[in-house]
């Protein structure tokens, strides 16, 4: 399965960095088309960014109660932290003999030897080139398990494997930094990948993750995939993942991970029960900790010094892991999460009104040792066996795992993307492809969302741009749309259309509002770039023309990889927006054409427009792709083009769910495009497939097309039965007025 995914790797373009021994992922470099073939490679299930993550940066230990626990014989002896971190040293007096592990995973050659990986004594030394971030490890350590005359870490029994996660960075340091510490989310897959290897001959608590990145209201599970994989496969193993929460202070969302909802987060307090003002939080918060002015082992050999932060707070819980472990070695990670949320002290944060418990090691002992274990609970909890995934990212080095085409037994399940009106719709479809979490976006495509014309092109502009589609008033652009904006790092913004349809109004606030960075640094003006012609026609032909023939993409339907377009009607909506992620993605696979997609041109139902004409002489298209029957697209369209020399493939059905369901089988058969997925939009009402269908092509996933709010469809159905056991997910676009829950119910009812 893993050389089937490397093959699949090599080609789409891309090449391997890293693959991991018991989690079926492979770290890639690629480029956008490369990313794009990979989306739609069989066996190849989701392609995710590579995300930057940072460091989250004697009296903490008898206020939660350890010494307590200590009295009473519990101090971790036998357990295992794992920190991963900017590593630690090992040599430190609080820390002497406590470290039974090292490994280190960093890319572009920041391990002690120079390499991206190395494992054995020394190989998880604190980095060099940050002297703000690099002895975090050190202290975080010391925080969890460290051993001291004066004082001690809260399981001082405990022992450390360290990792060192962190590599050297010259973009975005702080001010007065040539350097800095970063790490990746694909260094902290391997080395959570291998603490869940080490974790078969050693007895290891809790993965110590004081780090993280971005921000995420709510659980992130569907977002960060991979990284959900790694801690279920942990969690399974009895490993419970604590992290940190992160210090933006904010009060409705968390940094990844901490925003998984089987890892736990924790907050910082101070000694007197007060949040702190830089402490994260959300719904998913499990714990507060002591994380202000926390004095731990710092390098040096026998330096110690105070820091703050969620970093701080986080191993005052992963140490309390190891010490109820020691207390009830047949916990499950759940149980031992209980007795320690169970038992904490409530603080209510000022902020926001939300209580969470603070740690109390001692009261979690109690509750753990007072309560026998069901009779039937099993010592640890089931692993997931996650789809295989390929993750995208800049880095290097080499271990085991990838995985195999979709098995043909698939659960099926469902995704909703809505808001409370079109443009919000809009807005969290494209914030859930484009948005900073997922890699962010350079620019978007802005359309008019009460009148659909113009944006029929837009999916083909959107992928040329690797970006989504938003959607504007006339005369001013909704918030939910500028906010978007801002959460994607977009810098540049293509109005669809002419004055009449987003007038001069949208461009002069778009103009005057300031373009945000993904770590939410303003930045300069949006720039604004409008394609419009006098009709929908010619503005369909001005953006096929926009990026070129370069931009075209080839396709070989059995005569040779040809340049192919898209000619839909201009005057019904449903067949173009359903060839919508072909547009947008072209082939998905490499062997198939070039990768790029295919410009919508628009035409009267009776004759070849001249505006569509005009495109494709220019363009140089010998390929057409006909969404539609002949009522919508009639056979004098045809012969003009074959007289042009142009070869035809028309896809259509008796209905325009029936033409969706049509131009989905072609996708996936000649176009290679994903079985593993499936858009739903309503087919009587277009504004929500607009983005969708630029989202359906980022992921290279059919759209179809339901019958109605409250219908599916017999072609819709039918569909959905013939790849039963082969698609999983179908992703609904708006609310229940869109496609209501019975529908969707109906859709993963006729995966089943």
């Amino acid at each position: 399965a893993r050389s089937t995914a490397l093959t699949r790797v090599g080609a789409a373009g891309a090449r391997a960095l890293r693959t991991y021994d018991r989690l079926p992922y492979v770290a890639v470099e690629a480029t956008t088309s490369a990313v794009r073939r990979l989306r739609g490679a069989p066996g190849i299930a989701a392609v995710l960014p590579d995300e930057v993550l940072r460091p989250s940066l004697a009296n903490s230990v008898p206020y939660v109660g350890a010494p307590a626990a200590w009295s009473a014989g519990y101090t971790g002896s036998g357990q295992v932290v794992a920190v991963l971190d900017s590593g630690v040293e090992s040599s430190h007096l609080f820390l002497a003999g406590k470290v039974v592990d090292e490994a280190c995973f960093s890319t572009g050659g920041g391990c002690p030897n120079g390499s991206s990986t190395q494992k054995g004594a020394g190989s998880a030394a604190p980095c060099t080139w940050d002297e703000r971030a690099c002895p975090h490890g050190t202290h975080v350590a010391g925080i969890a398990a460290g051993t001291g005359q004066q004082f001690s870490g809260v399981a001082k029994g405990a022992s450390i494997a360290a990792v060192q996660v962190f590599s050297r960075s010259t973009d975005d340091c702080p001010a007065g930094q040539a350097t800095c510490a970063v790490g990746t989310t694909s260094d902290l897959l391997a080395g959570l990948d291998h603490i869940a290897t080490l974790a078969q001959s050693r007895t290891i608590a809790a993965v110590n993750l004081s780090l993280g990145g971005g921000s995420y209201t709510g659980t992130c599970d569907t977002r960060q995939t991979a990284l959900k994989s790694a801690v279920d496969v942990l969690r399974s193993l009895g490993v419970a993942t604590v992290v940190a929460s992160g210090n933006a202070g904010t009060t409705g969302a968390m940094s990844s991970p901490a925003c998984l909802s089987t890892a736990v987060a924790v907050g910082s307090s101070s000694l007197t029960d007060v949040v702190s003002s830089f402490s994260n939080s959300s719904v998913e918060l499990d714990l507060l900790a002591p994380g202000e002015r926390i004095l731990s082992s710092y390098v040096g050999g026998d330096k110690a010094a105070y820091m703050s932060g969620t970093s701080q707070a986080t191993p005052h819980v992963a140490g309390a892991f190891a010490v109820l472990r020691s207390a009830r070695p047949d916990a499950t990670v759940a149980q031992l999460v209980t007795a320690l949320t169970g038992s904490g002290k409530s603080v209510v944060d000022a902020r926001n009104g939300r209580t969470t418990p603070r740690l109390r090691v001692d009261g979690a002992v109690t509750a753990l040792t007072e309560s026998a274990p069901p009779a039937t609970e099993p010592a640890t909890e089931p692993a997931p066996q996650p789809e295989p995934v390929v993750e995208p990212e800049p880095e290097p080095a080499p271990a085991p795992a990838p995985a195999p085409a979709p098995e043909p037994d698939v659960e099926p399940s469902s995704l909703r993307l809505s808001g409370g009106d079109r443009y919000d719709t809009a807005a969290n479809i494209f914030s859930a492809a484009f948005g900073c979490d997922q890699g962010g976006a350079t620019s978007a495509v802005l359309a008019r969302g009460d009148a659909f014309a113009d944006a029929l092109a837009g999916s083909y502009l959107a992928g040329v741009h690797d970006t989504g589609v938003l959607l504007s008033g006339t005369s001013s652009v909704p918030a939910a749309t500028l906010d978007a904006l801002r959460r994607s790092g977009a810098r540049t913004v293509h109005l669809l259309g002419g004055t009449s349809a987003i007038s001069d109004a949208v461009t002069a606030q778009l103009q005057a509002t300031p373009s945000y960075d993904c770590a939410g640094a303003a930045g300069a003006p949006l720039q604004v770039v409008r394609v419009a012609g006098t009709n929908r026609f010619d503005t369909a032909r001005r953006t096929a023309e926009s990026a070129g023939p370069a931009a075209v993409g080839t396709a070989d339907l059995g005569q040779g990889a040809r340049l192919t377009a898209i000619v839909a009607s201009g005057l019904g909506f449903a067949d173009a927006l359903a060839a919508g992620p072909l547009s947008y993605a072209g082939v998905a696979e490499a062997t198939l054409g070039n990768g790029n997609g295919f410009p919508t041109l628009l035409t009267a139902p009776g004759a070849l427009s001249p505006e569509a004409e005009a495109a494709l002489t220019g363009l140089g298209i010998t390929q057409v792709v006909v969404p539609g029957g002949t009522a919508v697209v009639s056979p004098a369209v045809v012969d003009r083009l074959q007289l042009l020399g142009i070869s035809v493939v028309r896809l259509a059905g008796s209905n325009r769910s029936e033409t969706a369901a049509t131009v989905a089988r072609f996708a996936i058969d000649e176009l290679g495009f994903a079985l593993g997925g499936v858009t739903l939009a309503r087919g009587d009402a277009f504004a929500d497939a607009l983005a969708g269908a630029a989202y359906a092509g980022d992921r290279a996933v059919p759209l179809l097309l339901s019958a109605g709010p409250l219908a599916l469809g017999d072609a819709t159905r039918a569909y959905l039965r013939e790849h039963a056991r082969l698609t999983s997910t179908v992703t609904a676009f708006g609310g229940d007025g869109a496609v209501s829950v019975g529908t969707l119910a109906e859709a993963v009812d006729a995966l089943s």
